[in-house]
C-alpha cells in the first residue's frame, strides 16, 4: 500500500501551519548543518593525524645516518639557530609558542620554518576540509569530492605558505631545552629571552601584566587586551626589519654597563681619569 503523500497546502490552511512549515525547514537545515560539520571534524582530525605521523618518519642527513630530525637549515645567513628563526605562516618569531608541546618543524626542500600549530593549520587547508572560496570553484568542487568521501585523505605532500615550494618531507627541529612553561618565572622568563630559547605566549603576558617598570607602557597594554595583541607587537617589524623581540630585549634586559677608567702612567701631569668607557664600547671596539 502507498503511503500518503502530505498535503503542503493542507499544511499551511492550519492556523499554525505556516510556523510548522518554518520549524520543519530549521530541522532539516540544522540536521545537514550538524552532518557536515561532522564531517568536517572527522576529515581534518585525520589530516591532522596524517601530517603527525609524516614527521615521524626518520629521515637521512648528510652523512647518511638514519635520525629522528632533519638538520636545521636556516634561511637566512644571519640566523643562528632555530629560535632566531620567523615562522613562515603566522610571521612570529621561532621561540615564541602558543604552548609547552608546541615545537618548530622544518619543511625539507625549501628549509623554510613553521611552528608545529601552524603546520596543522596549513595541512587542513590544503588537504582538509575547509570553508569554499567564491573566486576558486574548481577548489569548491575538490571540498566536495571530500565531502563525500570520493577523494581519499591524504597529506603527501605540503605547500610552503612563504615560497611555495612544495615539500614532501618535514621534520622536527631539536632544542636543546623544553619550552618554558606558562608558570615560569620572571626570572626564568627573563633568561630565555636573553638566551632566545622558547617559551609560552602565556608566560610572557603574565610577566608583562606583573611588571612594575613605567616604560612598558605599548607592552602592558598589549597584554591587557589579550594574547593576539600581544603576538601582534611581537611580529611587526620595522623599517630595518627588526621585530618587536629587538625592541622588548632592550625595555626587559637592558646591556649591563661597566665602566673602566684610565689613568695616566705614574708622575705624569694629571692623575685625574683620562675617559670613561663603558664595557660595551671596549667589547665593540675589539
Amino acid at each position: 500500500m502507498p503511503l500518503p503523500l502530505l498535503d503542503v497546502t493542507q499544511i499551511l490552511a492550519h492556523p499554525r501551519g505556516s510556523a510548522l512549515a518554518f520549524g520543519g525547514l530549521l530541522l532539516f537545515k540544522f540536521a545537514k548543518l550538524t552532518i557536515v560539520c561532522w564531517r568536517r571534524q572527522v576529515i581534518n582530525r585525520e589530516v591532522r593525524r596524517l601530517t603527525d605521523g609524516r614527521a615521524q618518519i626518520f629521515q637521512k642527513d648528510e652523512d647518511g645516518d638514519t635520525c629522528s630530525s632533519l638538520v636545521y637549515k636556516p634561511r637566512h645567513k644571519e640566523s643562528t639557530g632555530a629560535a632566531s628563526s620567523f615562522c613562515c605562516e603566522c610571521k612570529a618569531p621561532g621561540w615564541l609558542r602558543r604552548e609547552e608541546t608546541e615545537a618548530l618543524v622544518q619543511l625539507h626542500e625549501c628549509g623554510c620554518v613553521m611552528h608545529s600549530c601552524c603546520l596543522l593549520e596549513v595541512a587542513e587547508r590544503q588537504h582538509g576540509l575547509t570553508l569554499p572560496s567564491i573566486s576558486d570553484p574548481a577548489h569548491a568542487f575538490v571540498l566536495l569530492r571530500r565531502l563525500f568521501g570520493i577523494d581519499a585523505i591524504i597529506v603527501d605532500q605540503i605547500s610552503c605558505p612563504a615560497c611555495g615550494i612544495t615539500s614532501s618531507s618535514w621534520a622536527t627541529i631539536a632544542e636543546t631545552r623544553t619550552v618554558l612553561p606558562l608558570t615560569a618565572s620572571r626570572p626564568d622568563v627573563l633568561a630565555s629571552l636573553r638566551r632566545g630559547e622558547a617559551l609560552c605566549l602565556g608566560a610572557l603576558r603574565s610577566m608583562l601584566l606583573e611588571a612594575r617598570e613605567t616604560h612598558l607602557g605599548c607592552w602592558r597594554n598589549a597584554a591587557q587586551h589579550g594574547e593576539l595583541q600581544l603576538k601582534k607587537l611581537l611580529t611587526d617589524r620595522d623599517e630595518t626589519e627588526r621585530d618587536g623581540t629587538d625592541e622588548l630585549l632592550e625595555l626587559l634586559c637592558p646591556p649591563k654597563v661597566d665602566t673602566v677608567k684610565l689613568f695616566f702612567p705614574t708622575g705624569s701631569l694629571s692623575s685625574q681619569p683620562l675617559v670613561t668607557v663603558s664595557h660595551k664600547a671596549c667589547f665593540d671596539f675589539l
